[in-house]
C-alpha cells in the first residue's frame, strides 16, 4: 500500500501570507481612521461656522431693531401742520446723502400747536469717506449740516455700522386729501460686510416698518 505523499508546508510562505494580511488590515485601519478624523473635523468646522453665522445675524438683527425702535419713538413725538411739516427729507452737502428729519415736541406734557420749541432731529447714512455703513442720528438737525459733528452737546450719534449704501430707504406717507406727510415707510438692511454681497459667510437681515405721528394737523 502506497502512502499519500506528505505535503510539506513552507514556513516562509506562511509568514509572507500572514504578513500580507496584516499590512492590508493596517492599511484599512489607517484609511478608516483618516475618514473618521476628517468627518469629525468637518463637523466641528461646520458647527463653528454655524455658530459664527448665527452670532453675526443676531448682532445685525439687534442693530436694525435699534434703528427702527429709535425712529419709531421719535416719530410718535413728532408734531406739525401744513406750514410746519412733521416729516421732511432733503439732500445734505455730502454727495448722495439724504436726511430724514422729524419735527418733535420735547415737552412733557406735549404742547401741540406751539412749534416754537420743537426740535428737528435727523437720520441719514454717512456718505463721507471712511464712514461706510454708518447710520447716524442728529439731535438738532437741518439739511445744511450735521449739528455738532465736530463735538459739543449736539454731536451726532452713530446708531448702526453695517448698513450698505442702498440699505436705508425712507419714504414719506402722505395724507390722501392734503398730501401732507403724516408718516414714514422705513426699510433697512443690515449686512456684516457692507461692501460685499450677501453670502453664507456674510449674512444680512432686512426689516421694514411704518410709523405715524400721533399729533399732526392736516389744516
Amino acid at each position: 500500500m502506497e502512502r499519500n505523499p506528505t505535503i510539506v508546508k513552507n514556513p516562509f510562505m506562511l509568514k509572507k501570507y500572514f504578513a500580507a494580511m496584516t499590512l492590508i488590515e493596517l492599511l484599512f485601519a489607517l484609511v478608516l481612521f483618516s475618514i473618521i478624523v476628517l468627518a469629525i473635523g468637518s463637523i466641528e468646522s461646520f458647527s463653528r461656522y454655524q455658530v459664527v453665522g448665527s452670532d453675526r445675524r443676531a448682532k445685525l438683527q439687534n442693530e436694525a431693531m435699534l434703528v427702527l425702535e429709535h425712529m419709531s419713538k421719535n416719530a410718535a413725538r413728532a408734531t406739525g401742520d401744513s406750514t410746519h411739516p412733521v416729516f421732511s427729507q432733503g439732500p445734505t452737502p455730502y454727495a448722495g446723502e439724504v436726511m430724514t428729519i422729524m419735527n418733535i415736541d420735547p415737552n412733557n406734557p406735549p404742547t401741540p400747536g406751539n412749534y416754537t420749541d420743537d426740535i428737528p432731529v435727523g437720520y441719514s447714512l454717512d456718505m463721507r469717506a471712511g464712514h461706510n455703513g454708518e447710520l447716524f442720528f442728529c439731535p438738532n438737525a437741518n439739511f445744511d449740516h450735521r449739528a455738532g459733528q465736530d463735538g459739543g452737546p449736539d454731536r451726532h450719534e452713530i446708531l448702526a455700522k453695517h448698513i450698505p449704501s442702498d440699505g436705508f430707504v425712507v419714504n414719506l406717507i402722505n395724507d390722501a386729501l392734503t398730501n401732507q406727510p403724516i408718516g414714514l415707510d422705513i426699510s433697512i438692511i443690515s449686512r456684516w460686510r457692507v461692501d460685499e454681497g450677501q453670502s453664507l459667510d456674510n449674512p444680512q437681515v432686512r426689516m421694514r416698518t411704518k410709523v405715524h405721528s400721533r399729533s399732526v394737523s392736516t389744516r
